[in-house]
């Protein structure tokens, strides 16, 4: 949690340095905008596992380094991990706040807002972090990311 914290607070050089060495910095590459930063962690990274990997919670690690590569132009490696992503809900519960992170760093709008729509139809906490989490920054202007915002009661 503390973590989550430093991050969301923008203190990543301390998340990083609390969470370890490949966790913190697979978090930096999903919450990082700046895609030179981005590679340059992805650089580090090779040869370790793949993010989805280095997370327990399986759906939330395969969001993730979807995240990475769609963030990185590698858009028909994220295509590929949503499809999985998308069958593993079929199996299993998968946070629809998970499945909107992925479309929404894919470009995909109508899907991103739709899924948020589903997170919050079935109370997904992860919600809660619609306001502070660095992965909604390119909709924080939105008229529709906003009325969401109030509607959370932010």
């Amino acid at each position: 949690m503390r973590t989550l914290i430093l991050n969301h607070t923008r203190r990543r050089n301390e998340a990083i340095r609390h969470d370890g060495w490949t966790a913190g910095r697979s978090r930096v590459i999903t919450d990082s905008s700046r895609s030179s930063r981005i590679q340059h962690v992805c650089t580090e990274l090779e040869g370790q596992k793949s993010i989805a990997a280095l997370w327990q919670n399986v759906d939330r690690g395969i969001a993730f380094e979807g995240v990475a590569l769609a963030r990185m132009g590698k858009k028909d490696e994220a295509r590929a991990l949503l499809d999985r992503l998308l069958k593993l809900g079929e199996q299993q519960f998968v946070p629809p706040y998970h499945i909107a992170l992925l479309y929404n760093a894919l470009g995909d709008r109508e899907q991103t807002y739709a899924w948020l729509e589903r997170a919050f139809e079935v109370n997904d906490p992860k919600v809660t972090f619609l306001k502070v989490d660095p992965k909604w920054n390119n909709l924080r202007n939105e008229q529709k990311f906003q009325e969401l915002l109030k509607r959370a009661e932010f």
